[in-house]
């Protein structure tokens, strides 16, 4: 048995658990960003519908347009 066996384990288990952390990361972004992409298409999903409301909710809509566009 070479004694360098041993430490050539640790190094490909450093590694697995290394690759295994870096996937998990990407996965984890991946996911992230999938939520925040489905979330945008659902705001401008809502803006646009609220853009064809009529009357009282019209106003009110630009109303609330108008105060996030001062914070």
């Amino acid at each position: 048995m070479n004694h360098h066996e041993p430490l050539l384990g640790y190094v490909f288990l450093a590694t697995l658990v290394s690759d295994y952390d870096r996937t998990k990361k990407d996965l984890e972004h991946e996911e992230a960003k999938k939520k925040w992409e489905d979330t945008e298409k659902i705001r401008f999903r809502m803006i646009y519908e609220a853009h064809q409301a009529k009357g009282p909710l019209r106003r009110r809509v630009l109303e609330l347009e108008e105060a996030l566009r001062r914070k």
